[in-house]
């Protein structure tokens, strides 16, 4: 029995056809979901259960992955320095996303260019601003643990056992990622199971109170491309839904294919697109997209990105374990299109001068999320300070923002983050190595 059950063969030929079982179990679940209506609530409770793990999980991932890395980069000389440029590359990219959320959202939305009067601009004070962002990271486990690995690669500088102890802790985390991909396809599975459930996930987190007050205002409505769906009835938010999700996925496309180019301009050898794509993108890319998740998705890729690359181990665990909290484009992004869908809904049409004014707020608030499913509940209230929703738009805002941000658009911009990370490690070492060769 046991030689029939060869668990390397079964491995090798799970690994051989991983894209098929990958993309098979989602809809699957779907299927399950519709003939087993007790899979719905499984599947559900799986998530929520799931979201909770991550929660304690996150921060010690996290600090695990940094705090070796941050010494061994510490001991060098300029390694600091290559520190505080790998932290301020993420804080420009996610501007330049933010930037570019703003114009896709526009076009997508056909948005004019400047405000019609409607609307005005918050005048949130300095002082109100950075109450919000300091409140957001204060209270983010994430953030502290980063500021403690910091303190913690200091103090390893000083004590050698406690580099070993730092280093063989962040090799484990690598020996993880080998094992996680042949889970990906009951991750999928589940998340089949949670889209079915979705419909009457959105009517129980939309009031019948907060729905009616739309129409009777006559709002609530999504009229764009031939698209006219209405938060009334649950088919209409289910459409809604769904075109929310697909643009999110098109503008985070967009967004990784000009990253695969700027890499590729760079890193012209051995930097491949189709090997890339092949050996890289399509193992983890479905791990992000069925879990939402930042760090569980870190292990496999840190794995991936040492077995397909040339890359110094101090520079790869930086990169992924750093991006896994800072490299948030695809949240940042979808933050801004969620605005400008809600906004239309409560009979707002914001100009894109107006979203311009989002930038700062969205990418401040960004230090602030913990890489779990949901995390775009922090943007929720801020956001709708800055394009000041009127008192009686706040609630339906606020609830369907709040409703529209789960399952497939954080599918999405997870593993826009997830995979963008991936790009970054290339990148930032092909730096990393020619100022090695300059010194």
């Amino acid at each position: 029995m046991l030689k029939f059950l060869n668990l390397s063969k079964l491995y090798s030929f799970y690994n051989k056809y991983n894209v098929v079982f990958v993309i098979a179990a989602f809809p699957l679940g779907i299927l399950a979901a519709a003939r087993i209506p007790s899979i719905m609530g499984v599947s559900s409770a799986a998530v929520e259960k799931f979201i909770d793990m991550l929660c304690f999980l996150a921060p010690l991932a996290i600090f695990i992955v940094l705090a070796p890395s941050l010494a061994g980069l510490f001991k060098e000389k300029g390694g600091s320095s290559f520190v505080g440029k790998t932290f301020l590359w993420f804080s420009v990219t996610r501007i330049i996303a933010a930037v570019w959320a703003v114009l896709f959202t526009s076009l997508a939305l056909g948005l004019p260019f400047f405000a019609d009067g409607q609307t005005t601009i918050s005048d949130l004070t300095v002082t109100q601003s950075l109450l919000i962002i300091g409140r957001t990271l204060l209270g983010n486990p994430i953030f502290i643990a980063i500021w403690s690995s910091s303190l913690i690669a200091i103090a390893a500088l000083y004590f050698a056992k406690l580099y070993n102890a730092l280093r063989l802790a962040a090799q484990a985390i690598d020996s993880i990622g080998n094992f996680l991909s042949p889970f990906i396809p009951l991750m999928m599975f589940i998340l089949g199971g949670y889209i079915y459930s979705l419909p009457e996930i959105l009517k129980s987190s939309l009031s019948a109170s907060a729905t009616a007050d739309l129409t009777s205002q006559g709002v609530g409505k999504l009229d764009i491309f031939g698209l006219d769906a209405s938060v009334s009835t649950g088919y209409g938010i289910v459409l809604i839904y769904l075109f929310g999700s697909f643009l999110i996925g098109i503008g985070c496309f967009i967004w990784q294919a000009m990253s695969v180019l700027l890499v590729k301009a760079y890193v012209r050898n051995p930097f491949f697109i189709r090997g890339f794509i092949k050996r890289y993108w399509i193992k983890v890319y479905p791990l992000a997209w069925a879990t939402s998740s930042e760090v569980v998705s870190m292990p496999l890729n840190m794995a991936l990105i040492k077995e397909n690359y040339k890359i110094d181990s101090n520079v790869r665990r930086l990169v992924l374990g750093l991006g896994a909290y800072l490299n948030v484009n695809g949240t940042t992004m979808h933050v801004i299109l969620l605005t400008g869908i809600v906004a239309i809904l409560v009979g707002i049409h914001p100009s894109f001068t107006q979203l311009l004014t989002l930038v700062p707020i969205v990418v401040l608030i960004g230090y602030g999320v913990p890489g779990i499913p949901g995390e775009l509940v922090l943007f929720a209230l801020p956001v709708a300070q800055v394009l000041r929703i009127p008192a009686d738009a706040l609630a339906p805002f606020m609830a369907l923002f709040l409703a529209l941000q789960m399952g497939l658009p954080d599918s999405f911009r997870t593993g826009t983050n997830v995979t963008d990370n991936g790009l970054y490690a290339i990148l930032i070492n092909h730096f990393y190595q020619r100022r090695l060769k300059k010194r």
